[in-house]
């Protein structure tokens, strides 16, 4: 299965943790054919202690108690190791693009949600998950039904995982921003300037960078898209001349500083 999940990744996308249910899911996979399992057993100890009075009454009754005691047997037989499978197959994987839910043996499923989508992330643990080092995980997406991640090993690690993982993602993406931001104004640095035309008079030169600090609103950005927004209306404001570097930079550590 983590063969599976990997040849799924996208380029530059890496695995952060791979983990799988606890084996106390395996005992609510297996309970139904295990119940089932007993319930062929007493029928078939209601067939053995079946009598009457008439033989051909009996004979048929008999038949057909041994045959619904063979018949959910069989179906406990088959049951059971599909469900074993299905609890084995189980996978939460956290990449740095993503939280990805994988299970199934011969038709796989997938479920995912981007780190930029995720708004929220709840963690429970009954006092048997304390005992035995298991949780449960909800991660609440923008759009679209929230991702369950039942009974998971070291569900609290795995909370922490999502958060360090959407602060990396917004540094990077901050990071290429602010790059982007550098590389233009660098090539805007590097044009000549030319003299001006016999006759044409020159534009006027514009008007210099108050040195006074404008006030800039607080950034009250509390989610990861909050963040990159409020760092692209930051930098549109530099390079407007709206603030100066001083502030810009200031303002953006604090932003960083927030995550």
């Amino acid at each position: 299965m983590a063969d599976y999940v990997e040849s799924q990744l996208a380029d530059n996308e890496k695995v952060v943790i791979n983990v799988k249910q606890h084996w106390i899911a395996l005992i609510r996979f297996a309970s139904r054919p295990i119940l089932i399992a007993i319930g062929a057993v007493i029928v078939g100890a209601i067939s053995i202690g079946f009598s009457g009075e008439d033989r051909l009454i009996r004979g048929i009754l008999d038949t057909i108690i041994k045959l619904v005691a063979l018949g959910l047997f069989a179906v406990a037989v088959v049951w059971l190791p599909i469900q074993i499978a299905r609890w084995k197959t189980r996978r939460y994987v956290l990449t740095n693009r993503r939280v990805i839910e994988s299970a199934g043996l011969m038709r796989k499923t997938t479920i995912d949600a981007g780190l930029d989508k995720i708004t929220d992330v709840s963690y429970a643990q009954p006092w048997l998950g304390k005992m035995l080092g298991y949780g449960d995980i909800s991660v609440v997406t923008a759009a679209g039904a929230p991702i369950d991640l039942d009974q998971i090993i070291g569900a609290n690690e795995f909370k922490k995982a999502i958060m360090e993982a959407q602060e990396g993602l917004i540094r990077e993406r901050a990071g290429m921003m602010m790059g982007g931001s550098a590389a233009a104004m660098a090539a805007v640095a590097a044009v000549p300037v030319t003299a001006p035309v016999s006759g044409v008079p020159s534009a006027p030169a514009p008007a210099p960078v108050v040195e006074s600090p404008v006030p800039v609103a607080e950034p009250r950005a509390s989610t990861p898209n909050e963040i990159t927004a409020m760092l692209a209306s930051l930098t549109d404001m530099k390079e407007a001349g709206t603030i100066t570097e001083a502030d810009f930079e200031a303002k953006k550590r604090e932003l960083l500083d927030r995550l």
